[in-house]
């Protein structure tokens, strides 16, 4: 079956099985992405750069719900305070 340009594809609308989902999931593991390891040159992350220079940002302006702001807030405090456990254990004997 060709592709006509225009056109639905053929399985447009058409629900895949758990089954089969599953089965797609299991054959795509472990994998590696097609760019993975594959360094941006210098040049091509200058032209992103430039292209993305006076964009606004996706989220400013947005409005934050309290609690959301609180989970927020919570998890900045945390990355401030140092590791508890093991990882200060290690850090008082040497």
């Amino acid at each position: 079956m060709t592709f006509i340009q225009g056109h639905a594809a053929w399985n447009k609308g058409k629900k895949t099985s758990k089954e089969i989902r599953v089965k797609i999931s299991q054959a795509l593991m472990g994998r590696k992405a097609w760019n993975k390891g594959i360094a941006t040159s210098e040049a091509t992350r200058r032209k992103i750069s430039k292209a993305k220079k006076g964009q606004v940002s996706w989220n400013k302006g947005k409005k934050w719900s309290p609690d959301v702001i609180a989970k927020m807030k919570e998890t900045i405090r945390a990355k401030k305070e140092p590791k508890k456990g093991i990882h200060s254990i290690f850090s008082i004997l040497f």
